[in-house]
């Protein structure tokens, strides 16, 4: 069980040639990069029905890695160019104890105070193929690069887009990350990403932009108790504006 706050720099990459030229870079700036290790993962993205996470600028991602899941809840982003700093609670569940590190977890907690402990759903699953590799300076592992292959849906309607981000690590600083990023735009002229993940596979989808609610969450509180109790009419225009 976890909670810090991440921060990485975010850049999309134009096509499939990028990824194969950042899979096999030998060095970034005067930063040396380990051969890393290929991952595949399934990212589903969870909310309520009437998506109290999202309208509060918070995403829930549910991560399978074989029998382990790892859940994630990110708070509200503050990107800055390419730079993304977000808080976040995270808890690994195994099958040995699933339920007790979920209820127990500060996770668990934020997320009850987000949603009062209304029921999830899912809103949509997206698939990774993503390479992690260590970024090393002077015997300090300073960040970690990860070259991400995105797809989204199946079949003939499976969409794909590229990323590469760099999360900053314990031995590393916002300088840094800063010259790595300065690297990436001057050098190889990579353009910064100001959206996540769950931001651009909403978008892919046709969906509406997120943490854009028509209702936030005090307005719909107050409608909450007039759908059920009110007077017909009153009743009728609180279940419509929900």
């Amino acid at each position: 069980m976890d909670n810090g706050v991440e921060i990485e720099a975010k850049f999309t990459l134009p096509d499939a040639g990028a990824v194969a030229r950042f899979r096999q870079l030998e060095q970034l700036a005067d930063y040396a990069l380990s051969p890393g290790e290929e991952k595949h993962l399934h990212d589903c993205f969870l909310d309520t029905a009437d998506r109290r996470i999202t309208a509060a600028r918070h995403v829930l991602r549910r991560r399978e890695q074989g029998a382990i899941t790892v859940m994630t809840l990110n708070g509200p982003r503050r990107v800055s160019g390419a730079v993304h700093r977000r808080a976040e609670w995270e808890v690994t569940l195994s099958p040995a104890r699933p339920a007790e590190s979920w209820r127990e977890s500060p996770l668990h907690a934020r997320l009850i105070e987000l949603t009062g402990g209304a029921p999830l759903r899912l809103l949509f699953c997206i698939r990774q193929r993503r390479l992690f590799r260590p970024l090393h300076r002077e015997g300090r592992r300073v960040a970690e690069l990860a070259v991400d292959e995105v797809t989204v849906g199946a079949g003939d309607a499976a969409q794909t887009y590229f990323e590469l981000e760099i999360e900053q690590a314990e031995g590393g600083t916002a300088a840094d990350l800063e010259t790595l990023s300065a690297c990436l735009q001057t050098e190889y002229g990579l353009q910064p990403q100001p959206r996540s993940k769950f931001e651009r596979t909403l978008a892919l989808l046709g969906d509406r932009p997120p943490f854009e609610p028509l209702l936030t969450i005090p307005e719909r509180a107050a409608l909450l108790p007039l759908s059920v109790d009110a007077a017909p009419r009153y009743r009728r225009r609180a279940l419509a504006l929900l």
